[in-house]
């Protein structure tokens, strides 16, 4: 039992080492200095105990800041044959394909078109057409993999969603291919619904 605490702990310092987001970086790594703790405890190895300790604390006012930060979040128009849009397509189009597998930007009628910067850094492409009156259906809500902490989502469905009210938008429609993006459409509100026999996420902008 007490060996398996000392693997387990280095497994969450491997993974957070992986991913690329700075909030599940530092979360899991205070796992792994917690397990960290809690090993070098159970076998009386307290330079393991101070350590871990110590990066522990880190760590907590590391998320501290993290969670406490004002970020700056802003709307920019698009269209086809934007440069910007066609590098970032170029870019990010593997893994844009698994979210978003059918997309293709070849026209920018009746659709709204935009990407969100956050402190002024591209951090999210979005593209979605006019259906019936006061609908969109979203043909791509893509965030760059540094920024999904659901703050961009946030931003365009409740915290800026003047800008969609303003397109006379008060309902929004969008599919999902992948149990990460469905669990991202849950926790922004959309519910499932289906639409002519097709499944579909539904979320209404009060």
């Amino acid at each position: 039992m007490i060996s398996i605490l000392g693997y387990l702990a280095a497994v969450f310092l491997a993974i957070a080492l992986l991913t690329t987001r700075a909030l599940w970086f530092r979360w899991i790594n205070l796992l792994g200095n917690f397990t960290f703790i809690l090993y070098g405890a159970s076998i009386q190895a307290f330079p393991v105990i101070l350590t871990n300790s110590v990066l522990l604390f880190i760590n907590i006012v590391q998320l501290a800041k993290l969670y406490s930060r004002k970020e700056h979040f802003e709307f920019v128009q698009i269209h086809t044959g934007d440069e910007i849009v066609g590098s970032f397509l170029k870019f990010y189009r593997k893994d844009l394909a698994k979210y978003f597998p059918n997309f293709q930007f070849t026209d920018d009628t009746d659709r709204i078109c935009f990407m969100v910067l956050r402190d002024l850094t591209i951090a999210n492409l979005f593209v979605a057409s006019k259906a019936e009156e006061g609908t969109i259906n979203v043909e791509i809500n893509y965030t760059v993999p540094r920024y999904r902490d659901y703050r961009v989502g946030k931003f365009i469905f409740d915290e800026g969603s003047d800008y969609l009210k303003a397109h006379s938008v008060h309902t929004i429609r969008a599919r999902s291919y992948l149990r990460e993006h469905t669990e991202f459409l849950k926790r922004m509100g959309f519910t499932s619904i289906l639409v002519d026999g097709e499944a579909y996420f539904e979320k209404k902008i009060s």
